[in-house]
């Protein structure tokens, strides 16, 4: 299955039966994307995506990108969302997202 058909089934997946709000679905995708984006120019296949290979993926965003802890926690969710479904579909046999820490609220 390429990449556009993985998502394509996540995002029907995340309206139809997680029954998430189009916005939040919009959002996802678009974490997904990015995301396979990022194992395709590190030539990683999703199967072999672990724990390390989130971290440096948020790493680089954080860097790239100067998202706030906020963000991260969004892409974590995103991620681990994602994941539960590859599982589901017999792509991937765990979720490394459950081990990443999401990062607290900061105080205003």
């Amino acid at each position: 299955m390429d990449n556009a058909q993985m998502i394509k089934r996540f995002c029907s997946r995340l309206v139809a039966i997680e029954r998430r709000a189009v916005l939040t679905m919009e959002c996802y995708r678009l974490e997904v994307s990015r995301f396979l984006e990022f194992l395709k120019e590190k030539s990683i296949p999703l199967v072999s995506a672990d724990v390390t290979t989130l971290s440096e993926y948020l790493v680089m965003r954080s860097k790239t990108e100067k998202i706030d802890s906020r963000y991260i926690a969004k892409a974590i969710y995103a991620l681990g969302s994602f994941s539960r479904s590859a599982i589901d579909e017999g792509l991937v046999n765990e979720n490394p997202a459950i081990i990443l820490e999401i990062p607290k609220r900061k105080a205003s």
